[in-house]
């Protein structure tokens, strides 16, 4: 059985800034939006977790997938209920 398809693009504040947004989608579902800085780092830690665990498909991934990978390690440094922005 294979995994389902997952097609995905960071937003990034400026060309080598951190990732501020994440769009998904899972198959042909809808296209889910997370703001990476306005919820808990251990939901966006468990999210690109639970990325990995589908087949990839999009545009120009060995940019998408370096930002995801900086941002999980940066965030793996912090407390994860910490939001990184607060409101």
């Amino acid at each position: 059985m294979t995994a389902p398809l997952l097609t995905f693009d960071t937003e990034t504040c400026g060309r080598y800034g951190m990732p501020v947004l994440l769009q998904y989608a899972v198959e042909d579902g809808p296209i889910m939006l997370e703001n990476l800085w306005l919820q808990p780092i251990g939901h966006t830690l468990r999210l690109i977790e639970w990325m990995l665990e589908h087949t990839v498909v999009g545009f120009n991934l060995a940019f998408d997938w370096f930002q995801l990978c900086k941002l999980y390690t940066t965030f793996r440094l912090c407390p994860t209920d910490w939001v990184p922005v607060v409101t």
